[in-house]
């Protein structure tokens, strides 16, 4: 198979040069009336400390105070403003998350594609996404395969979330928010400092979070999506030696809320508009998750030459659920489950500057992950449950090794390469009337993939630098529960092969930037569910490999300082989809030009303005997002052949800040325009299964307008 995409690339191109034309034009036009220049973006994305215009690769940095201005509180929340991701959630349980169309992960039992880290340690699930970020300082997406870099599973790219540092000198902080149209109320505090001199420095981060949720249940009362957490965090940052720095960070959190939450949606209508967003289910569901999180960085010098990184980490994720599986009224099937799930991993690397124009950095990961989960399908009509079990042990042994040569002045070239030994073992049982794991059978999977990436830069001025990237990228593959038709126990793991053309600029005398890139991307055994007959002839929800897609597109994001009160952003993402590979004719319901919540194009417009008023100084933002058409899952009644279609949403973010001193007080307003809009929604298909030609969706936020106020010391 011919792998060279240049005609892809050409029409990328194209349209990334038409991109540029529209956005730099006004640019050239600007007076330089200040000397006001746009702060330095400093991220971490290649496991060292670095400019983001020197990374050649795309990557987003989103950092607090942004965070807080745009009204961005969970990670989900950051896909409106990083081009090419995507996430979707229908509960608080999982999420659906992809970057460039990559990765998406739709069943608990498939490893997420995406890969989540906090300060680099890999979190093995993608719920973690909806919790709300507590004592963060910036979030980094990087886009495009990442398993040269970074833990496991980076198919589609890479989610770090880094925690705030321990201070020096005293500081903390306690705010307090209230928002009306779901009655919440969030309060959180921070203190940091040192608590030996110049050995050990320590912060702490409390944060409680209740709402009464924005939609009711019609059939219980309340709001079905009512929620409440609870979190700490605690860092710490010992000085070792002469040039040693062991950090260490622990936390744990509990949180509440609906499980999967779909319900009926009247008519079957695709227009959110339409639909109140209340519950029509027979029961409330209900998801609670305990998370214990625990690691540790060791950072040293061995030689003049040579430096030492030795990780640890710990997670642990108890998460019991109950969940109407028939997603109707009257009650028919309901399921409870309980996941009890302990991660460990342990990497060590070595990054050695053999000459001035050449560093190696080369390292050994491992981890191993126990699954525990238990699923109860209780069915009313018949008074009888029935129980699933899957068991999983997985270990995954790597090595991987990147080298760094600047091989002529301006030029670096970059290649890695990453072998994995990923062995599972999964123990699956089915029974009916009573849990019974006397049937268990055991499957094993056994993968060795490797992982290649090879980058070339190209530094033409101070001001631009354009790169070429290459890259692989793998996904282990896994196991369904013990209730699965014969055939079904085990599928494999999918791949990718990611090509990439960018290029990133400074202009107006460093009060601009514009980065743009290119993209083609093959993916290989893309793992999706489906609905396979079991021996009764009754359709049950598996996951498999169901075939191979091609992606392109460009993606850019812009910033400029028009002065030292305004700042304007922006972002745009466009990705084509091409299925090559439809063995199970899932993606004819997609016209085999697309996949279930990736829409062609996405965009984003924000405006910040600061200026000192009076006494104090007023901070506020406006952020606008844009997502486009896109397709549900399912496919729609009578003919079943097509997917449902999703209109195109429009949302607004909006924050003003007045701080005097210490003291900052607040209006904040979400989806000011109040869009109606989908959060995730499937098809009739689904349900029809169980004799419904129903649809089922969850509906978005609506307006939400609220008060916040801090004080920091």
């Amino acid at each position: 198979m011919n792998y060279y995409p240049s005609n892809k690339l050409f029409r990328a191109g194209v349209a990334a040069g038409c991109l540029c034309a529209s956005i730099v034009a006004p640019v050239s036009h600007a007076q330089n009336t200040t000397q006001v220049v746009l702060e330095e973006v400093i991220v971490t994305a290649r496991k060292t400390e670095e400019s983001l215009k020197d990374v050649p690769s795309a990557v987003s940095a989103i950092n607090a105070d942004s965070m807080k201005g745009m009204g961005l509180n969970t990670v989900a929340d950051i896909g409106n403003v990083v081009p090419g991701l995507r996430i979707n959630s229908d509960g608080d349980s999982r999420a659906f998350v992809q970057i460039r169309g990559i990765g998406i992960t739709l069943q608990t039992p498939i490893q997420p594609g995406v890969g989540f880290f906090m300060d680099g340690i890999y979190v093995p699930y993608t719920s973690a996404v909806n919790n709300n970020l507590l004592d963060t300082a910036q979030v980094e997406v990087i886009r495009g395969p990442q398993g040269t870099l970074f833990g496991k599973n980076t198919l589609g790219g890479a989610i770090n979330v880094i925690s705030k540092e321990p201070t020096e000198e005293l500081s903390g902080e306690v705010s307090a928010r209230w928002a009306e149209a779901d009655d919440s109320v969030g309060l959180s505090a921070r203190v940091s400092g040192t608590i030996i001199d110049n050995k050990l420095l320590g912060s702490v981060a409390v944060a409680r979070d209740e709402s009464d949720g924005f939609f009711k249940h019609l059939t219980v009362g309340g709001g079905w999506d009512a929620r409440e957490s609870s979190a700490i965090k605690s860092a710490f940052k010992w000085f070792v030696g002469d040039d040693g720095v062991l950090r260490f960070n622990a936390s744990y959190g509990e949180y509440e809320g609906p499980g999967v939450a779909y319900t009926p949606v009247p008519n079957n209508d695709t227009d959110a508009s339409n639909f109140d967003g209340d519950s029509r289910n027979s029961f409330q569901t209900e998801s609670l998750a305990k998370i214990t999180r625990i690691n540790g960085t060791y950072n040293a010098p061995m030689t003049e030459r040579t430096d030492l990184a030795l990780t640890l980490g710990y997670d642990k994720r108890d998460l019991t659920e109950s969940q109407d599986r028939d997603f109707v009224n009257p009650d028919i099937l309901r399921g409870n489950g309980n996941i009890d799930e302990d991660f460990l991993q342990s990497e060590i690397r070595f990054e050695t500057q053999f000459t001035d124009d050449f560093r190696l950095m080369y390292a050994a990961f491992y981890s191993e992950q126990s699954n525990a989960d238990t699923a109860r399908t209780d069915v009313i009509p018949a008074a009888m449950s029935t129980f699933a079990t899957r068991d999983v042990d997985d270990k995954t042994y790597s090595v991987y090794a990147n080298a760094f040569w600047s091989f002529a002045e301006s030029w670096e070239l970059s290649g890695g390469l990453r072998y994995d030994k990923i062995e599972q073992e999964g123990t699956l049982s089915g029974s009916a009337g009573t849990l019974d794991r006397s049937n268990a059978i055991t499957y094993k999977l056994d993968e060795s993939p490797v992982s290649p990436m090879v980058s070339l830069k190209k530094y033409w001025s101070d001001d631009l630098m354009t790169y070429a990237t290459a890259a692989k990228g793998v996904r282990a593959g896994g196991f369904n529960g013990g209730a699965v038709p014969s055939g079904f126990e085990t599928f494999d793991g999918d791949e990718v092969k990611s090509f990439e053309l960018g290029f990133k600029s400074t202009l107006a005398e460093g009060r601009a930037t514009l980065n743009m890139a290119v993209f083609f991307v093959e993916h290989e055994d893309i793992i999706l569910n489906d609905l396979v007959p079991d021996e009764n002839n009754q359709l049950v929800v598996v996951n498999r490999n169901q075939g191979s897609l091609e992606n392109w597109g460009v993606e850019g994001e812009f910033n400029i300082l028009l002065s030292s009160s305004w700042q304007l952003g922006a972002g745009l993402s466009y990705i084509s989809t091409d299925i090559t590979d439809d063995p199970t004719g899932t993606f004819a319901a997609f016209n085999n030009e697309a996949l279930l919540f990736q829409p062609e194009w996405t965009a984003n417009l924000t405006a910040a303005y600061s200026k000192d008023i009076g006494v104090g100084r007023l901070e506020s933002m406006l952020g606008v997002f844009y997502t486009g058409k896109q397709y549900a899952s399912g496919t729609e009644a009578p003919s079943f052949t097509r997917a449902p279609e999703l209109d195109a949403s429009v949302v607004g973010n909006l924050s003003a800040d007045y701080i005097i001193g210490n003291v900052s007080v607040g209006i904040f307003a979400n989806n000011i325009t109040d869009e109606d809009y989908w959060s995730s929604y499937i098809g009739e298909s689904v349900l029809s299964a169980i004799g419904f030609e129903q649809a089922i969706g969850v509906k978005a936020a609506p307006r939400n307008i609220g008060l916040r106020a801090s004080y920091s010391f």
